[in-house]
């Protein structure tokens, strides 16, 4: 929460009374230019104050996702409403980003991408990495395994401890739910397609009717230019 708190002021709240500073100043030369120029526009306006404004850097939006999913997968076991918490903090920061695109930077420009880049690789490793450290924290780091399988265990010196003798018992759970977890995370990535039957029936018959869109102009040219 003090994190979330913390990029809220830093990204949206000093950097937008930053701006609204820069837009006073703007505002200020707007209003002299009209005056020496009558055809001085509101679009001239808003592109001063649009050159005012910093860019737009995604890597420390990307940072944060991916930062923020750390926390929620990683360390899952160890505190399993953090998932239910980060709701309402994805729910703030979005709301934050949209307003920061809005008011506080300026446009970015518009690039086409397949997908997010190398932040999809980095989630998957992160992805695999939990499936290890949740089980570790499960088999050894808490009490879960004990509440599980108390067979296993003994109670001694106000503790519980492994049994002597079925140390390699727990060891071969924990070995067993690491393989189940990763078969099931294999078999996710392979049978869920990255994209719906519907969005790839529409992007293919986009790309095709854009190849015929090229292959119509084509031919335009050839008849415009004539036999040579």
């Amino acid at each position: 929460m003090g994190d979330e708190l913390r990029r809220l002021a830093l990204e949206v709240v000093v950097p937008f009374a930053l701006s609204s500073q820069k837009q006073k100043l703007a505002d200020m030369k707007y209003a002299k230019a009209k005056k020496q120029d009558e055809h001085f526009t509101d679009l001239n306006k808003q592109i001063m104050r649009e050159l005012k404004q910093d860019d737009y850097e995604a890597f420390d939006d990307y940072l944060e996702m991916v930062i923020q999913f750390g926390y929620i997968t990683l360390f899952a076991s160890a505190m399993p409403l953090c998932s239910i918490i980060s709701v309402l903090f994805i729910f703030i920061e979005t709301k934050s980003d949209c307003f920061k695109l809005m008011f506080v930077n300026r446009r970015p420009h518009a690039r086409r991408a397949a997908g997010i880049g190398v932040w999809m690789y980095l989630m998957q490793f992160m992805t695999i990495s939990a499936i290890l450290t949740n089980v570790l924290l499960i088999g050894f780091s808490s009490e879960q395994l004990q509440r599980w399988v108390p067979q296993l265990y003994e109670f001694r010196d106000n503790d519980h401890w492994i049994s002597q003798g079925n140390g390699r018992y727990v060891v071969a759970l924990v070995f067993c739910m690491e393989h189940v977890l990763l078969i099931f995370a294999a078999l996710a990535n392979f049978l869920i397609a990255p994209e719906s039957e519907e969005t790839r029936n529409l992007r293919l018959r986009k790309e095709y009717l854009q190849r015929k869109t090229e292959q119509s102009h084509e031919w335009t040219l050839m008849l415009a230019e004539g036999p040579q």
